[in-house]
């Protein structure tokens, strides 16, 4: 992950989650609505109700962030949830949070459901996608220009995810606003094995 505030502000309204546990990794990008303090408070709020329950169902999750943010500006919001041991991926957002797949022989949707959490948002659509180790999931928060290919960055396959979203970040941030990227990919084997 990379993530960086609006140029002109001290505090960040942009957050993210990535959570590990037995065979599950649960990976989300926030964006408060705007940017500076009330928008940082709003996506803090999300972030702490989602990292308390990395477990939950993912439409009971976005349920409990909607009420925690009823007291701030709201947050948009994409979270993805991996099984590695069944390669399933759950997918469930609302807002305007980009979610691209490279590497995948059939595109996958996750669908775009419109709304904020912490108003009167509608219930995420939430996906069941099978996954293969080799594809590549990028979210990213809309203070990033959302035309590019990942063709356009050969450099970033052989990358690890955290240089692939910090050169993400370096070239597609906006200078309007917070900027959030997550890069979902399989580590590289080194030379001899091992990850």
């Amino acid at each position: 992950a990379a993530t960086r505030p609006h140029p002109g502000m001290r505090l960040n309204g942009d957050a993210f989650v990535i959570r590990r546990w037995d065979e599950t990794v649960l990976v989300a990008v926030i964006d408060g609505l705007g940017h500076g303090q009330h928008a940082h408070r709003a996506s803090q709020e999300a972030r702490q109700y989602v990292e308390r329950h990395a477990d939950q169902e993912l439409t009971r999750m976005f349920r409990g962030v909607g009420r925690a943010c009823r007291a701030t500006r709201g947050v948009v919001m994409a979270v993805a949830r991996f099984n590695w041991g069944d390669r399933r991926l759950t997918f469930g957002m609302v807002g305007d949070i980009v979610s691209r797949v490279f590497g995948n022989a059939q595109p996958i949707d996750f669908g775009i459901r419109r709304g904020i959490l912490g108003g009167q948002a509608p219930s995420p659509r939430v996906t069941h996608h099978p996954w293969d180790p080799t594809n590549i999931l990028v979210l990213h928060s809309d203070g990033m220009s959302s035309r590019w290919r990942w063709r356009d960055y050969p450099q970033l396959v052989q990358a690890s995810a955290t240089a692939a979203a910090g050169s993400l970040l370096h070239a597609l941030a906006k200078d309007t606003d917070d900027a959030t990227v997550i890069v979902v990919k399989a580590a590289q084997e080194r030379e001899g094995g091992g990850a």
